[in-house]
């Protein structure tokens, strides 16, 4: 049982997961050996008993000229009551920190993120606990594989249990869910009983159908790819949100779909950041 009166359990396989992956232990591929001495051994027990993440650099950031204008749009769009927005950014814009900054600014307290894309998981996961997790404000949730036992992230069931258990844990949530993990679901169309809190409505263990959650913003990053089908339609259907933001550097589909006015969409291409670039003109 952890040591930091949650009353959770943890595995074997968690333990090692934080060896290896948290603390960058050499570990025998396949198997439990790790090169590590017994005192050491012991201390990285006791620190993962109390939960006590990995020392780890704790970023601040600001945002570059482009970024800020983009949060600055973004707010005041859905301030004023809009629903969707779409940031058609290049990549390397740097979208996943832009996102967590207009959350924070807007101070929001649920958060779902989906993306296409379940190998981009640990750049959320990374720069959530660099740069916002170790406010201790927020509680990264997930149980999507991408990222299992990754040190930090935790389920739902334990985001709720350590709110009403432990003294000044993080009460606002930023949640992390695949696409096809999300269409898997029964709640969404598919076949395996999981996520159901994160969906608008579901039945509950006695046949009584329950209201679910209503997420402040839902973020749909890579929203060029496999957003525009039947399934993904009925699967955003069931997410009950405030506001939902869509991430991509080609959304050529959604835009020739006319889905987004001009008020609607932020814009940064590579042109722009060119124009944006200070010139050096050689004399020679």
């Amino acid at each position: 049982m952890f040591k930091d009166g949650s009353g959770d359990y943890f595995t074997d396989r968690e333990f090692h997961a934080y060896l290896e992956n948290g603390l960058g232990v050499e570990r025998e591929k396949g198997k439990e050996w790790f090169r590590v001495d017994g005192p050491t051994s012991l201390g990285y027990f006791q620190a993962f008993a109390r939960r006590e993440l990995p020392e780890q650099e704790n970023l601040t950031y600001v945002l570059r000229e482009e970024q800020e204008q983009a949060v600055f749009v973004t707010r005041t769009y859905f301030e004023g009551g809009g629903k969707e927005f779409l940031w058609n950014a290049k990549p390397r814009f740097g979208k996943t920190l832009t996102a967590y900054d207009l959350v924070q600014k807007m101070g929001l307290s649920k958060v779902l993120i989906v993306t296409n894309r379940p190998s981009i998981a640990n750049s959320w996961a990374e720069d959530f606990f660099k740069f916002v997790g170790w406010r201790e404000e927020y509680a990264f949730v997930s149980e999507t594989d991408a990222l299992r036992d990754k040190p930090g992230v935790v389920s739902r069931d334990t985001f709720v249990s350590r709110g009403l258990k432990v003294p000044g844990a993080p009460r606002k949530m930023i949640a992390f869910e695949s696409l096809q993990g999300l269409k898997g679901s029964v709640y969404f169309g598919g076949e395996y009983d999981k996520l159901a809190w994160m969906a608008k409505e579901y039945t509950d263990a006695h046949g009584k159908k329950q209201e679910g959650m209503e997420f402040d913003l839902l973020i749909v990053d890579e929203a060029q790819e496999g957003v525009d089908t039947a399934r993904t339609d009925r699967a955003f259907r069931n997410i009950r949100r405030k506001h939902t933001l869509y991430l991509s550097g080609t959304p050529f589909k959604a835009l020739a779909g006319n889905q987004f006015s001009k008020e609607q969409i932020f814009n940064w291409s590579y042109a722009d950041e060119q124009e944006a670039s200070p010139v050096s003109i050689s004399p020679y």
